[in-house]
This record gives C-alpha cells, sequence and structure tokens, in this order.
C-alpha cells in the first residue's frame, strides 16, 4: 500500500522487516514476492541496477516453488530494465522467456503483451523484422481468438493490428 502511495522509503522499509521472517519460517513463495516487490521500489527510484539484484534473486525463488506467473512478472520487470539500459538482447530473451511462460499457463492477455514487447524490441533495435512479425501475428491470433479488445497493458487490437501492418510495410 506505501508502494502505491509513492511513500517508497516506507515500503521499502516494511519490505525489509517482512524478508528476514519469511526466510526464518522458510516461506520461499513470500520470499520471492518480497525480493520482487523491492525490486519494483528501487526501479521506482530510478535504482535500476538495484533492482535488477532484487528481481534475480526472486526468480530462482519464483521457479523453485513453480510459481510460473511471478516468474514472468519477474522476467518482464527484469525485461524492462534491460531495455531502458540498453541491452536490447537480454531484454529480448527475458521477454522471450515471458512469452513462453504465459503460453505454457495459458495466461493470454499477458501472452499478448509480451509478444507485442518482444516484437517491439525485435524490430526497433535488434532489426529482425520477420521474428517481430511473427510475434505481432501470434499476438492478433491471440486477441482475435479469444475476442479480447486489448492485451494485459492495455494495448488494442487495433494497435497490435496498426504496429504488425507497420512491421510488414517497413520489411
Amino acid at each position: 500500500v506505501y508502494a502505491d502511495l509513492g511513500e517508497k522509503g516506507k515500503a521499502l522499509e516494511y519490505y525489509e522487516q517482512a524478508l528476514p521472517l519469511q526466510i526464518q519460517v522458510g516461506d520461499r513463495s513470500g520470499q520471492a514476492t518480497t525480493l520482487n516487490n523491492i525490486g519494483m521500489v528501487y526501479d521506482a527510484l530510478g535504482e535500476k541496477g538495484k533492482a535488477l539484484e532484487y528481481f534475480e534473486q526472486a526468480l530462482p525463488l519464483q521457479i523453485q516453488v513453480g510459481d510460473r506467473s511471478g516468474q514472468a512478472t519477474t522476467q518482464s520487470n527484469m525485461a524492462a530494465i534491460y531495455f531502458q539500459q540498453g541491452d536490447f538482447e537480454q531484454a529480448a530473451q527475458q521477454f522471450e522467456a515471458v512469452v513462453e511462460v504465459f503460453h505454457e499457463i495459458g495466461a493470454v492477455p499477458y501472452e499478448a503483451a509480451a509478444r507485442f514487447n518482444l516484437a517491439f524490441v525485435l524490430a526497433t533495435q535488434l532489426g529482425r523484422i520477420p521474428e517481430a512479425i511473427a510475434h505481432m501475428e501470434e499476438a492478433v491470433a491471440l486477441l482475435t481468438r479469444y475476442r479480447l479488445p486489448q492485451d494485459a497493458a492495455g494495448q488494442t487490437l487495433a494497435q497490435h493490428q496498426a504496429f504488425l501492418d507497420q512491421l510488414r510495410a517497413a520489411q
């Protein structure tokens, strides 16, 4: 709640109190969530390197406890930071993993959003237009097949189609 209210310092204080308690009682799932949340606070504070450190601690725990959705969320957070830091290859790799996880768990609107993000990185930063087109075609197909007006990030079907058309024109 403090993080949502913009009181990042107070949020960090509570997360840092919770973390040792979760470790002490062996709550690996809670520990992973707290580490991810700490990473998000540092990201919001502009401390990208520190945020990445916490995301990297959360990820193996999420994998160990089988929290696939949490895993994809953390990897998406990591991808965003890699993108902001200009490490586009690493951002693409993380987004590819996110697409795979959301596909496996059947989280259609999230998969469509991840495919959009991956296609954006592939096309605009890495020049891999054919791969980007393939991901956008699948994203459009998912939204259409499941009659979803938008993906989990709020990008509409029309925006997906427009980006796909733009990519095809650039090919």
